[in-house]
């Protein structure tokens, strides 16, 4: 008997939502993100909470997207300011206890099973309101597309139409762009680490830079932290954003949407930025729990946390053969509160053909959401992931699933960025409109048509991408 038939799995109940490939460890939050009395305190009744991942692709429980649309249009169509404000309010106060959790963890020298336990709870409830938050602002996105439909008004325009809020990568941004603007008055810009150490106060400046800013290019406990060296190299890249278009004066019913777009953007944006900072700073505990656990910090993402937890109480170890395996791809879920992971190949590939739709990799042209404007034409570059990131040349185009804070430094050399998923208030959408690149969202179908070294334009006024050669 197959996984799908042993655990009941009907694919008719679920729905594919993009790919956000993961290790296991990270995974986890996600198939826990399920907090009832979170959740209940926000608002929202009646969720399952089910949730599915293999080999990244997520899919969640087709009944939970029902709900929330419904709750959220509700809510839109009251102009329920309650729901927003206290859905505001909870996610911050987790948001802000969550960051607390960074001063003790950056100083950890102990495979401390306490600390381990008290930042794995506090990262769970993390993921509700980045859960919830993900969910509302596609449905939100919708909402806001049909207006502009209605009244004939652009996508893009609605993105530009939205307030912006400072969030962690925005400062790092604005201050990126601070120094850049200091190396280039000095005649720096681009110079060896030598001769800009002969400026004490700027190099002062580099290092405080890259002290607080360490986390940026991680996600998902993945990624090389951010280093002068590498701060060098990408500050050359940066250039400010294009300029905002001018202010309509937009139909009355985007009056009460348009704030609370920003408001919602805002907890997406800051709960991910959050979840990876604090993750950034568990790393030197982490450190250490894999060392006693004879593992390298990557093979330690290959365990879930209850896994790492366990070993710890009982004085165990994993077997290296047991794990090393979901290195080449797995599946996740729950069942009656107990993980379930799957690292068969062959009962990997019957989930994905199950609950995966497939694309017709014949396309030469497809449609999506301009996110910003502008033209551009390229070499594609496919990133599931953003790792072996010399292979993103200054000019290429992005291609990906969906972006997040690691894929920054890719955004900035791309001439235009090109999504699966997302919608007007995803991070591929704000982020673009901060640096000022083209960009097409939920394509839906990019990474599967498109190839490394494709020729493609594309074409962020109609919202079409084409395969040139």
């Amino acid at each position: 008997m197959g996984v799908i038939e042993k655990y009941g799995l009907n694919p008719k109940e679920w729905i594919h939502y993009g790919q956000w490939v993961q290790p296991p460890f990270s995974a986890s939050f996600w198939i826990h993100r399920y907090d009832k009395d979170i959740i209940k305190k926000m608002g929202i009744n009646s969720l399952n909470g089910r949730f599915i991942m293999v080999n990244g692709y997520n899919i969640l429980f087709k009944d939970d997207l029902v709900i929330l649309n419904k709750h959220l249009r509700r809510v839109c169509n009251n102009k329920d300011k309650n729901f927003f404000e206290r859905f505001n309010r909870i996610s911050l106060k987790i948001l802000d206890d969550h960051l607390k959790l960074c001063s003790v963890l950056e100083d950890c020298k102990e495979a401390d099973i306490e600390l381990f336990d008290r930042f794995i709870t506090s990262a769970k409830r993390v993921m509700v309101p980045w859960y919830i938050s993900v969910i509302l602002v596609d449905f939100l996105g919708e909402i806001l597309l049909e207006k502009a439909e209605k009244y004939n008004i652009g996508s893009s325009t609605i993105v530009n139409s939205i307030p912006e809020k400072e969030t962690l990568m925005i400062n790092q941004y604005n201050e990126a762009l601070g120094i850049r603007s200091l190396l280039e008055k000095k005649g720096l810009l681009g110079a060896r680490e030598e001769k800009i150490k002969q400026d004490k106060e700027l190099w002062k400046k580099i290092e405080d830079y890259v002290k607080e800013y360490g986390w940026v290019g991680t996600h998902h406990f993945w990624g090389e932290p951010l280093s002068i060296n590498k701060f060098l190299k990408e500050v050359v890249l940066l250039k400010k954003s294009s300029e905002r278009i001018e202010d309509i004066d937009l139909p009355d019913e985007f009056r009460f949407l348009i704030p609370v777009a920003g408001d919602l953007a805002f907890i997406r944006q800051y709960s991910a930025e959050v979840f990876d900072l604090v993750a950034y700073k568990a790393r030197p505990l982490l450190d250490v729990i894999a060392k006693k656990l004879d593992l390298s910090y990557e093979e330690l993402l290959l365990l879930t946390p209850i896994e790492t937890s366990t070993h710890l109480k009982n004085g165990t170890k994993p077997l290296k053969e047991n794990i090393i395996k979901r290195d080449k791809g797995f599946g996740f879920f729950l069942k009656n509160g107990k993980e379930i992971i799957v690292d068969d190949s062959k009962e990997i590939e019957k989930l994905i053909k199950a609950f995966v739709p497939k694309s017709d990799i014949s396309v030469r042209e497809f449609e999506g959401i301009v996110a910003n404007k502008g033209y551009a034409k390229g070499i594609a570059k496919i990133f599931l992931v953003p790792e072996n990131l010399s292979k993103m040349k200054h000019g290429n185009i992005l291609i990906t699933p969906m972006t997040s804070p690691d894929f920054i430094p890719l955004m900035q050399k791309a001439s235009a960025i090109v999504t699966d998923t997302g919608g007007l208030l995803s991070h591929a959408a704000i982020v673009s409109r901060e640096i000022g690149k083209p960009c097409i969202i939920g394509t839906k179908v990019a990474t599967k048509v498109l190839k490394d070294g494709d020729e493609i334009e594309v074409d962020a006024v109609k919202g079409i991408v084409r395969k040139l050669k």
